[in-house]
């Protein structure tokens, strides 16, 4: 009786295994395994002494519909159970993605963090001139104090999107802290990433609406001539170059020394596969 019982059993169980009805790892072979061995001994059992006590059937009127319920049993909680364990995998797999994108950018903002940008300054392997943009919105504290910190969050995520749409898909938006961003330009000349950062300067002084107030951001710029300097090092520079254009006034761009006259904004291309020339 346990040998039909098993292999009455084994032949739905097959079914379940067939690659293109089921994802299966491993681990769940193991549990459903396990699950398998007493569903095909102890569930034919239990229906059929249960019948033969309840209903007073005959052997031969219980044994084969305890067969064959046995098995449609069988097949029913196996599907949920495999449906059960494959959409489990898949709802892990997204949390999973989910926290490695959380891990390396700003949940406010969605540009990068900083220990994002540490990855990859460590694994930039461009030959090409570079240029770093160190950013910060002036008189941020003053926007906290006076409308609160719900209205200075909003004004962070618009100088960010204003930021975005202000230079290739390509280059690298960091949040470096607070009110204070960084942009790495690949590929950019230090013409064009005077250009690029009088262009984020001017768009932030152009973007005031009635919804949030008036604000100015203020810009240090440094290049990486050298393609053995860290960028650790040009962003300090960049960094210093910023409190040059804090001291010269604030709402104005610095690469160093003087700070820089406007520049015309609209003579690059700023579409996602352009390249600073």
């Amino acid at each position: 009786m346990s040998l039909l019982f098993i292999s009455a059993a084994a032949a739905v169980r097959s079914s379940f295994y067939r690659p293109y009805r089921y994802i299966y790892f491993y681990r769940e072979f193991a549990l459903f395994d396990i699950i398998s061995l007493i569903m095909i001994f102890a569930l034919p059992s239990v229906l059929y002494y249960a019948s033969l006590l309840f209903f007073r059937a005959s052997f031969l009127f219980s044994f084969f519909p305890t067969i064959i319920l046995s098995a449609y049993i069988f097949y029913l909680l196996g599907s949920n159970y495999t449906t059960f364990l494959a959409g489990l995998r898949r709802r892990s797999s997204k949390q999973n993605r989910l926290a490695e994108w959380a891990s390396k950018h700003d949940l406010r903002t969605g540009l990068f963090n900083r220990s994002a940008f540490d990855e990859i300054s460590a694994s930039h392997k461009s030959n090409s001139i570079s240029a770093i943009l160190m950013v910060d919105i002036d008189r941020f504290k003053a926007v906290n104090d006076n409308y609160g910190h719900f209205v200075g969050d909003a004004v962070i995520e618009n100088v960010s999107r204003i930021i975005q749409r202000s230079v290739r898909s390509s280059d690298i938006c960091v949040r470096w802290g607070g009110e204070e961003y960084l942009v790495l330009l690949d590929n950019c000349t230090r013409e064009n990433a005077q250009v690029v950062a009088e262009k984020i300067r001017s768009s932030v002084e152009a973007s005031n609406t009635r919804e949030l107030p008036a604000v100015t951001v203020s810009i240090g710029g440094a290049m990486r001539h050298n393609m053995d300097l860290n960028f650790d090092e040009v962003a300090r520079e960049a960094d210093r170059n910023l409190y040059i254009a804090k001291r010269a006034g604030r709402n104005r761009v610095s690469f160093g020394g003087a700070e820089l006259a406007p520049t015309r904004s609209d003579v690059l291309d700023h579409g996602n596969n352009a390249r600073y020339h």
